[in-house]
């Protein structure tokens, strides 16, 4: 009876040990899955960026870029980001005397277990609007 006993107690110390790890498996699995979605992210929010970053000024000219807080990520519900454009010291002045280059921090944001968890990276990007999101914002404004 005390060998039964013995051996119960041992099963379940080791079916408990076996069921926490389980647990702690899959908070890393979905840790893990939400860091490679925020991971492959990235390309669209740098497309995101070069789309929207830079204001159009009345002349057409592209103005100085605000700092974005929480935008959505597009395609990817569950994050946002928040970006800061320094321009590079140094770096190339266009004709109107601003400057041509920018480092962009960017800092994307999503929430696992109950906390607010962060990427960052950096990125360069030229002080220009692409030719598709010029036309874009030419439709909107003539649209009433």
């Amino acid at each position: 009876m005390l060998e039964i006993v013995l051996a119960l107690g041992i099963l379940l110390l080791g079916m408990s040990s076996i069921l926490a790890l389980f647990s702690f498996g899959a908070a890393l699995s979905k840790t893990a899955s939400v860091r490679a979605e925020a991971s492959g992210a990235v390309s669209a929010i740098v497309a995101d960026l070069e789309e929207t970053l830079f204001p159009m000024l009345e002349d057409g000219r592209a103005g100085e870029p605000p700092a974005v807080r929480n935008r959505p990520v597009p395609g990817h519900p569950r994050l946002t980001y928040s970006a800061d454009p320094q321009p590079v010291e140094g770096g190339l002045l266009a004709r109107d005397g601003l400057p041509l280059t920018y480092r962009v921090t960017v800092r994307v944001h999503w929430s696992a277990q109950g906390s607010v968890r962060s990427l960052d990276f950096e990125t360069l990007l030229l002080r220009e609007i692409p030719f598709d999101e010029r036309m874009r914002r030419r439709n909107d404004e003539a649209t009433p």
